[in-house]
């Protein structure tokens, strides 16, 4: 089975996986390398935009060297998404 991937510039950067919770979607990065500046924005900016999707709050795993964190974007969806329900 594969898994999903983060690609970087055309290349694959590493694998990621998602974890549930009511609130929240967890996403865990296992990547090849450290990232440069950039590029961490760059994960940072699709999880949120995966976290929004979701309407969940948003926590990125294995990104920074402390390994996690909140991002904004996930978080104020989820509240939205919450507040209006269709």
């Amino acid at each position: 089975m594969l898994s999903p991937v983060v690609v970087v510039g055309g290349r694959v950067a590493g694998t990621w996986r998602r974890t549930l919770g009511r609130e929240r979607v967890t996403v865990s990065l296992s990547l090849f390398e450290r990232p440069g500046a950039r590029d961490q924005a760059r994960i940072a900016a699709a999880a949120e935009r995966y976290g929004a999707f979701l309407g969940l709050e948003t926590e990125l795993e294995g990104l920074t060297p402390r390994g996690s964190a909140r991002t904004g974007a996930g978080r104020r969806a989820g509240r939205e998404a919450r507040a209006n329900p269709r």
